[in-house]
């Protein structure tokens, strides 16, 4: 009998050890932990440094201004949509933030503050990165909950690398290492921590797969890291102006083109769109072969006589330095997507909408200035 009771202390002791994800460990992390306010949309965030905080992109997404609630003990009881209402109100402790750098394919942005920030958070290191059957715990603001700075706890059961990812309605190509977990994560948690045992961040949650129970996902520690360092040097824009979206290339309609040949190819067939119905041509595209994709297309999409978006499709190694890149179903339609400069993030997209085979809207990332999807001054 001694003995049995000899063994439960040991086994209570090792659980106790070991069980480190509690009030205790939440009650620290939660400090470093925001409400975010922009525009249209609310969502989490956590703070990096003193002035900085970083979120999810699609959070902040078309806002260059936010606005942020720090945790606070006055706020808890305060629900997402009561906070959201009281964004421009005095009557809690609402600070300005400023978006500097995004990162739309990796889903990720930085918020600066003129406003001091003290609780700041430990982010983990390439050498304490999260692995398979890890514990971890999320803090974040659900919409639908009566409460700010709710967490849910769980583990890690994935670490999927190279995610190609999209939000109903979204016109970007998203692209990240993830981490997938169980942890129960709902809209409002978008942009807050996933910490692991000790209290470090090793992710920032982003989204659920639709229809699936327990199948979670996270920003990895190693994407945040990376965009981090190169946003404080600048490396990223600020707006989502540095997206150009061309949208409605639509009544193509066939032609006879004056071009007899395309490099040096003859043209099988031509189709040309006139969107503003001014007489004049917005765009057209050229076949070249028999397949259901046009070879070349070229747009004006502001109507005002330069052809500023020249589209090569790349097939079967037509032209030198060419890249093949291959369409792909996703949300009910067809995306064409291209990474000119190798950095595997997508530069440039295309969305077929009606199934024609013709692209009816171009979403061209400037920034990373493609090589062959070409933008004209």
């Amino acid at each position: 009998m001694v003995f049995l009771r000899t063994s439960l202390a040991i086994i209570a002791l090792f659980s106790a050890t070991f069980s480190s994800i509690d009030s205790r460990l939440y009650n620290r992390c939660v400090k470093s932990v925001v409400y975010i306010a922009s525009d249209r949309l609310m969502g989490t965030g956590v703070v990096i440094d003193k002035h900085h905080i970083i979120t999810n992109h699609h959070v902040i997404s078309g806002s260059q201004k936010v606005r942020i609630l720090p945790y606070d003990k006055n706020s808890v009881n305060m629900s997402p949509r009561q906070a959201f209402q009281y964004k421009n109100s005095n009557e809690y402790n609402f600070i300005d933030g400023e978006v500097i750098a995004i990162d739309p394919v990796r889903d990720l942005a930085m918020i600066k503050t003129t406003s001091r920030l003290t609780n700041i958070t430990n982010l983990a290191s390439s050498y304490s990165s999260p692995k398979i059957h890890d514990d971890v715990f999320a803090i974040g603001n659900p919409a639908t909950s009566p409460s700010l700075f709710n967490s849910t706890k769980g583990s890690v059961s994935a670490l999927p690398e190279n995610v190609e990812f999209s939000y109903a309605g979204d016109m970007i190509p998203r692209e990240a290492n993830l981490i997938q977990t169980p942890t129960p994560i709902n809209g409002g948690n978008s942009g807050g921590p996933l910490f692991n045992e000790r209290g470090y961040v090793v992710g920032l949650t982003t989204w659920s797969e639709p229809g699936a129970q327990g199948t979670n996902f996270a920003i990895h520690i190693n994407e945040i890291q990376d965009f981090i360092k190169k946003a404080k040097k600048g490396e990223y824009p600020s707006t989502n102006t540095e997206w150009a979206i061309f949208e409605n290339f639509n009544l193509w309609k066939e032609f006879k083109s004056s071009t007899k040949f395309f490099y040096g190819y003859p043209i099988l067939k031509a189709m040309e769109s006139d969107k503003n119905n001014d007489g004049k041509r917005d765009g057209y595209c050229y076949w070249i072969d028999k397949t259901f994709l046009p070879d070349y297309c070229k747009y004006n999409p502001d109507f005002e006589g330069d052809w500023e978006i020249e589209v090569y499709y790349y097939r079967k190694n037509l032209w030198p330095g060419s890249t093949i890149f291959r369409p792909r179903y996703l949300n009910d339609r067809y995306i064409w997507r291209l990474d000119s400069d190798n950095d595997r993030h997508y530069d440039t997209c295309l969305y077929d909408d009606d199934g024609s085979g013709i692209p009816e809207t171009i979403v061209e990332y400037e920034y990373y200035k493609g090589y062959f999807w070409k933008t004209y001054p």
